[in-house]
């Protein structure tokens, strides 16, 4: 299963050997896990804590 494009994965490549291109890619997928996990534990604001919580 290919997620980029040939013309991107030989721009990376030009830029990275083959054993520093991996672990850039796992960084890289690291990085958009916690950015959908923060969003999806993003808190909303109320006005009052005790209205939301007994409410």
């Amino acid at each position: 299963m290919q997620l980029v494009g040939d013309e991107l994965h030989a721009e990376a490549a030009r830029h990275c050997d083959g054993k520093a291109l991996a672990p850039l890619s796992i960084k890289i997928g690291q990085i958009s896990f916690f950015i959908v996990l923060a969003l999806i534990g993003k808190s909303q604001p109320v006005a009052s804590l005790a209205a939301e919580q007994w409410g």
